[in-house]
């Protein structure tokens, strides 16, 4: 199925209807998100929905929300982000958003800067789903309309992650096309999250600094632009250490941090920069959380990565091997894309007729 999209993307067939609706049977994906049928015909729906209130005096329809209701329902689409994939609750999301979009019409005042923040919230949470099907035009569409949501309330935190998210999509979308002019967007989305650090907390600043460091190693040329990068990751190393375990244990808008991360980023960068050796130890010092799966994934991935480029191919292989497991079970399109890219590598190299790299290539075309 993934060659069947990747050949429509090839073809350039863009937005088109057909493709759309393809998309829309292939993951079951709710037709509204690809601009298939109108949020009307979607609230249509709605109405049949027992856990959503309604009354009818302003206008056709008016729907009343329970805030917190939907805030807890947000923080339970994240906590699942970060162990498995949130595919099935696509359709879910999607009506969440239909509604929210209906009220924010009618409310006015601080109720109405209340929908737009929640959209904005429930727009990132379908640009990360879009972003792990590796479906990244559908990712754009919707963390673009995250952005502009953010942007119309004075929520310097708010804007600032979704900032972040924006960028961590252009960083990735650049680094599986291998577009370097996304890296550039990426740095520039960090940087103007960073543009407003005096007003943000300093764990979110941290992270920040992480994703700058790791988009600068992926421009940098010169050997002070590689000297830059580390001392950029290493600031937020610093800042991140010098918080107190209640402030590193805090989510802001769902976004976890620790030293891990740190290490994972820092780890990341030097492949980059062609310093496997320091890679590995960075990433042997991320110690496998409970509760991060897709982190801890991520870290695999790296690490079988930096075992390629030391020229150890067999833990190359055994890494990416044990990994793919794992992302096939979460139905991370994304990250059997990053699988994908690394076994044609070890197919390039010395060691790619070996059995090993022969049973990788025969689990990566296989149905899941």
């Amino acid at each position: 199925m993934s060659v069947a999209v990747r050949d429509m993307e090839r073809r350039d067939s863009g937005f088109s209807i057909e493709r759309r609706r393809f998309l829309a049977d292939l993951f079951n994906i709710p037709p509204m998100l690809l601009g298939i049928v109108t949020v009307d015909e979607i609230l249509q729906k709605l109405a049949k929905d027992e856990k959503i209130e309604q009354t009818s005096h302003i206008g056709n329809k008016r729907i009343v929300l329970n805030f917190n209701e939907y805030e807890c329902i947000l923080q339970n689409y994240w906590d699942l982000h970060h162990v498995q994939s949130m595919h099935p609750d696509i359709q879910a999301v999607a009506l969440h958003v239909a509604v929210l979009q209906q009220a924010a019409e009618n409310y006015k005042g601080s109720q109405k800067e209340q929908c737009y923040t929640l959209l904005s919230c429930y727009y990132q949470v379908l640009a990360m789903i879009f972003r792990d099907l590796g479906l990244f035009d559908e990712a754009d569409s919707h963390i673009q309309r995250a952005v502009e949501y953010a942007r119309l309330v004075d929520n310097h935190e708010l804007l600032a992650i979704s900032l972040y998210r924006r960028g961590v999509l252009l960083f990735d979308r650049g680094r599986l096309v291998e577009a370097p002019r996304l890296f550039y967007d990426a740095l520039r989305d960090f940087q103007e999250a960073l543009s407003l650090k005096t007003r943000l907390p300093a764990l979110l600043i941290a992270v920040l600094k992480l994703k700058e460091g790791h988009s600068l190693a992926r421009i940098a040329r010169t050997e002070y632009d590689k000297r830059s990068v580390v001392q950029t990751i290493d600031e937020a190393g610093a800042l991140i250490r010098s918080l107190s375990k209640v402030e590193r244990e805090q989510e802001i808008y769902a976004l976890k941090t620790d030293l891990n991360h740190y290490h994972i980023d820092k780890g990341a960068a030097l492949i980059v920069l062609q310093r496997p050796d320091e890679a590995l130890d960075e990433l042997n010092m991320a110690l496998e959380r409970s509760g991060f799966k897709r982190r801890n994934i991520y870290r695999d991935i790296l690490l079988a990565t930096a075992a390629l480029q030391k020229g150890e191919f067999l833990l190359a292989t055994t890494l990416a091997e044990e990994a793919l497991v794992c992302v096939k079970h979460m139905r991370s399109e994304v990250n059997v894309q990053r699988i994908a890219r690394l076994y044609s590598r070890l197919k390039e190299s010395p060691y790619g007729n070996e059995p090993e790299v022969t049973r990788l290539g025969y689990l990566l075309r296989r149905k899941r």
